[in-house]
Parts: C-alpha cells; sequence; structure tokens
C-alpha cells in the first residue's frame, strides 16, 4: 500500500473515530444532566471530559495527515440514537459505546494488517 492510500484509509479511519467521540461525549453530558445520584453524575462527566479528550486528539491526527474535520452530523438518525441512549441510560449506552469502539478497532485492524500485507508482498518482490 502506497503512503497516500494509506494516509486516505487513516483520515477515512480518525474521522469515523473522531465523530464517534463527539457523539459518545454528548450522550454523556446529557446523562449527567438526568442523573440524580451526585456520584453517578461526577463519574458521568468525567467520561465525557475524556471523550472530548480522545476527540481531540483525533482531530490533531487529521490535521497532521491534512486530512478535513467531519463536520457534526446532526441527522434524525444521530438525534433518535442520541435521545434513544439517554432515554436507555447508561445501563445501556456504556455497552454501546463499547461495541462501537470495538467496531473502530476492527477497522484500524483492517487497515493495518493491508497496510503490511503490501508491505510483505512488495519485500517479497524485490528478493
Amino acid at each position: 500500500m502506497d503512503k497516500p492510500t494509506l494516509r486516505w484509509f487513516l483520515s477515512i479511519a480518525f474521522q469515523r473515530t473522531f465523530q464517534r467521540e463527539r457523539f459518545v461525549s454528548q450522550v454523556y453530558w446529557r446523562l449527567a444532566e438526568r442523573e440524580q445520584c451526585e456520584f453517578h453524575r461526577q463519574f458521568l462527566q468525567v467520561l465525557a471530559k475524556k471523550s472530548e479528550r480522545s476527540a481531540n486528539r483525533y482531530a490533531v491526527r487529521l490535521l497532521r495527515l491534512s486530512a478535513r474535520l467531519p463536520l457534526d452530523k446532526n441527522t434524525i438518525a444521530t438525534r433518535f440514537w442520541r435521545g434513544l441512549l439517554v432515554h436507555c441510560g447508561s445501563r445501556w449506552a456504556m455497552p454501546w459505546f463499547e461495541w462501537l469502539e470495538q467496531s473502530d478497532a476492527a477497522l484500524y485492524l483492517m487497515v493495518f494488517r493491508i497496510h503490511s500485507l503490501k508491505l510483505s508482498i512488495g519485500a517479497t518482490r524485490q528478493r
């Protein structure tokens, strides 16, 4: 895989993760607003801030790749999922976020497997 193609794959993956982290942060903030227990509210606020910091790290990575930052998708589907997760509470939202994170990890794994396969094929051809 040549460098421009790898940069393109990485920028797509980083954009997806950036959007996920922004979405997760928004849900955590809304869950914290609804939470009655002070300890749980503070915990959800910490998680929201963590997601915001993670989104900022991915924004920096995108800028280093000279890729554009994706716009916030405030589509009907996004609003529906955000509202549903807030309505269901953190008991359902947190496993959903875990599943989203695992799907992003699978995307990164696929990109790096393709990249390493191309590198090994290139090394074999050079012999």
